[in-house]
Order: structure tokens, then C-alpha cells, then sequence
């Protein structure tokens, strides 16, 4: 019976082992979920996420740095700026939001569109699509490695 006891014990211990053992991993891999889902529900949260999303969305800073560099015209530098400011305050405004949820807001992203396209037709009407075209080719050499990688989280 000694012989059957202890093996009936060393059975019986293996078993509470396992279980102990697998307890902690499983909760942890659980806690570990948990987290990933929590920062996944607050991504937006995080203002300079939000800033530089709207910003890439609509370069407005871009834009006019870009046309002061490259095109040295006051006068138009003066129009454009004229031109820009009320989509540079929408523009602020959207950036001083706070969003959550697990991807940029929808509606959002639809403002953020037409103020671009509206920033690039106040371009147009100043300057021409040759400097929309060399903006555009400027924008999308710049933000090229942020759509993938760590940064990939602020455009997406």
C-alpha cells in the first residue's frame, strides 16, 4: 500500500502543479489581452497622436512653409496665408479634440479630407498645380515612413 499511496500522492501533486503553474501564465496572458485591448480603446486619447494625425491629414504647417521656402512671393505668401487661416483654425480645433475607439473617427477623417482638398484648391487658384503637385510629392516623400512601422498607429 506504500507504494500505491505514494504514487496516488506524487499523481495528485503533479496535478496541483500543473495547475499552479499554469495559472499564473494564464493570467497573465489574459492581463496581457486586457491591456492591449484597453490601449487599443484609448488610442486616440493621447493628444500628440491626435495632433499629429490631423496635421498629416491637413499640412496647412507644411504647406505654407513649403510655399515660403520654395515660391518667395509676399504678396502670394500673403494671399495663401489669408487663404489658409480659417482651415488652420478648423485644423486646431480638431487637434485640441480628445478621440477614443480602436481607429480615427470616420467623420472626422471625411472633415479632414475636404479641408485638404479645399486647402489645395486655395493652392491651385494662387500658385498652380505645379506647386500643388511638388507639395503633394513633398507630403507623401515625408509622411512615407509613417504609414508603416511604430508611427503606423498616428496615421492609421
Amino acid at each position: 500500500m506504500k507504494i500505491a499511496s505514494r504514487i496516488a500522492l506524487l499523481g495528485l501533486l503533479s496535478v496541483v502543479s500543473s495547475q499552479l503553474f499554469a495559472a499564473p501564465s494564464g493570467g497573465f496572458l489574459e492581463r496581457r489581452r486586457m491591456d492591449r485591448i484597453e490601449t487599443a480603446e484609448n488610442r486616440w486619447t493621447a493628444p500628440e497622436r491626435v495632433t499629429l494625425n490631423i496635421h498629416y491629414r491637413v499640412p496647412v504647417i507644411e504647406t505654407l512653409g513649403y510655399l515660403a521656402a520654395f515660391y518667395p512671393n509676399s504678396q502670394k505668401l500673403t494671399m495663401i496665408a489669408a487663404e489658409l487661416q480659417p482651415i488652420a483654425k478648423r485644423v486646431e480645433a480638431l487637434a485640441g479634440d480628445s478621440y477614443e475607439g480602436r481607429s480615427f473617427p470616420p467623420e472626422v477623417e471625411t472633415e479632414c479630407d475636404k479641408l485638404r482638398a479645399e486647402m489645395f484648391a486655395d493652392v491651385k487658384a494662387i500658385y498652380g498645380q505645379d506647386a500643388v503637385n511638388r507639395i503633394e510629392a513633398y507630403l507623401k516623400t515625408k509622411y512615407a515612413s509613417m504609414t508603416g512601422g511604430f508611427l503606423n498607429e498616428i496615421v492609421n
